[in-house]
């Protein structure tokens, strides 16, 4: 109800000024500052809003690369530890190797 109290008194204002160019600067002056204002704000919040948007979008594209970091962890260790493996089965397979040629050689002595 305040409001259109506000209203009121704002109507009869201009109706005891229309009568000459001082209700042309009272509108300028009393009803243009807060619909510049409205209209600013509006903007405003509509900027905040985009960026908001934007900053989502780039957060979930971080947290998708976080989540493949860490599968292309979880891979490199695999590997690591297959290949790890394969070492020690060459390096199992070359001491006997070394071992049968090495017999070979004293028995061909």
């Amino acid at each position: 109800m305040p409001d259109v109290a506000i209203a009121k008194a704002i109507v009869e204002i201009l109706s005891v000024l229309s009568s000459g160019p001082l209700a042309l600067i009272v509108l300028v002056l009393i009803l243009l500052p807060p619909t510049a204002l409205s209209w600013a704000l509006y903007k405003l919040s509509t900027a905040l809003v985009a960026l908001r948007d934007e900053v989502r979008k780039d957060n979930r594209e971080a947290n998708g690369r976080y989540d493949n970091n860490v599968v292309l962890v979880h891979n490199y260790e695999k590997m690591a530890g297959e290949l790890m493996t394969m070492v020690r089965v060459n390096v199992g397979t070359m001491e006997q190797l070394a071992s049968l040629i090495k017999h070979d050689l004293q028995r061909g002595k």
